[in-house]
């Protein structure tokens, strides 16, 4: 729980910095192995705020880089378009 809780911390400080907020995000993704259950009620829910709103996708699996058990990203779109090649 305490790497999720440090990851949350640096996701906000970056987001901060670039003059965004939690409800701008329109997308947050959660990478790692780890039993989540406790992660998402106490560490992740509280810190993103209507980020939530959009569901949080969580993969189990380990983060794409090495010696990282929890990852996460998030962006805030206006718009997303997915699929379809036209």
């Amino acid at each position: 729980m305490e790497k999720s809780s440090y990851v949350l911390g640096v996701m906000s400080e970056r987001l901060t910095g670039l003059g965004g907020c939690w409800e701008s995000v329109t997308a947050v993704d959660v990478y790692t192995a780890q039993p989540v259950d406790v992660l998402l009620e106490k560490a992740l829910l509280p810190g993103l705020g209507s980020a939530v709103r959009h569901g949080l996708p969580l993969f189990p699996t380990r983060p794409p880089i090495v010696d990282i058990e929890f990852e996460m990203d998030l962006r805030g779109v206006l718009t997303e378009l997915t699929g379809g090649t036209g």
